[in-house]
């Protein structure tokens, strides 16, 4: 649909929605409200509508969302007394919004992401604690939302790595370092990989801040920094792998095979890179011991 079509339906829907609110969902109406605001400016008719969904919906994860459209258009428009207010009445019915952060992305591409980030409100990150460590995440770091479901897949890969306290331990796509900092307690040393240098960074204040001692995070390419470690004749007792739903790379596994690690702890998002990996794996040498699904989005397709 073109911008201006778009325009006039999301308009039309948001005076409908005005007049009729128990008529329409929160979903719906939340996404045309996002979409509105990412084509253009909020008009009376959105903030309205998104006024309706925070009252009508006050309790749903859609509302909190509302909530943030509405702190951050009145942000922009100068009025952050009425947005500090929207948050602490937020709070007030037991939803905390620790942190407000606005992501500027001036590329017309379909990289959601920009370079420049704006703090509206709180301190620019989030803290959760997951499995007795506790993690400090920024706007650009990736996060298992599940938290529940997170545990219980970490905990799973540290017990197949059978470490025994003894071991050097390459933690590859390491994010945050959450994988790497769980298995920390129980290895020698833990060496964490990672592209994202914001996520790095994160890593290497959560080591600092949980006191782990026996752990190093790099920001390079992991297939890169895997293929010259090797090269160097480096080693590795356990290598946990946790890629990006596209998997790994054919390099990175001949890596991992003159590494020669005892184990490899595969954490995938995709059965079909999985499965393709597993087959460059069992070429070099290795067998699968076992195989535990987690459901990390009940009741979805994902």
């Amino acid at each position: 649909m073109e911008l201006k079509k778009f325009k006039e339906a999301a308009a039309e829907f948001f005076r409908f929605a005005a007049e009729n609110p128990k008529s329409f969902s929160a979903p719906p109406a939340l996404f045309l409200a996002m979409q509105s605001a990412y084509f253009g400016r909020l008009s009376a008719d959105t903030l309205r509508a998104l006024e309706l969904l925070d009252k009508e919906y006050p309790n749903s994860p859609c509302a909190v969302e509302a909530r943030l459209q509405l702190a951050d258009y009145l942000r922009v428009d100068g009025d952050f007394d009425r947005a500090l207010t929207l948050l602490a009445e937020a709070e007030k019915r037991g939803v905390t919004v620790t942190t407000v952060v606005q992501n500027v992305n001036p590329r017309k591409t379909s990289v959601v992401l920009g370079d420049a980030e704006k703090v509206l409100y709180g301190k620019g990150y989030i803290l959760d604690t997951l499995c007795g460590k506790t993690y400090a995440l920024s706007p650009r770091s990736f996060y298992q939302i599940n938290h529940s479901q997170t545990e219980v897949l970490y905990g799973l890969a540290v017990e197949a790595a059978h470490l025994t306290g003894k071991e050097v331990v390459l933690d590859a796509y390491c994010g945050i370092g959450t994988i790497g900092l769980t298995a920390a307690d129980h290895a020698k040393q833990i060496v964490g990989v990672e592209l994202n240098r914001d996520a790095v960074q994160d890593a290497i204040g959560n080591a600092k801040h949980n006191g782990v001692k026996n752990a190093r995070f790099f920001a390079a390419d992991a297939t890169r920094w895997i293929s010259e470690a090797a090269a160097a004749g480096e080693r590795a007792d356990v290598i946990f792998m946790d890629p990006p739903r596209e998997g790994s790379t054919p390099q990175f596994i001949e890596s991992v095979a003159r590494m020669a690690p005892k184990r490899v702890v595969y954490v995938s998002c995709n059965p079909e890179t999985l499965a393709r990996d597993l087959a460059l794996l069992t070429k070099k040498g290795y067998c699968v011991e076992s195989s535990t699904p987690v459901d990390m989005f009940p009741h979805s397709e994902h």
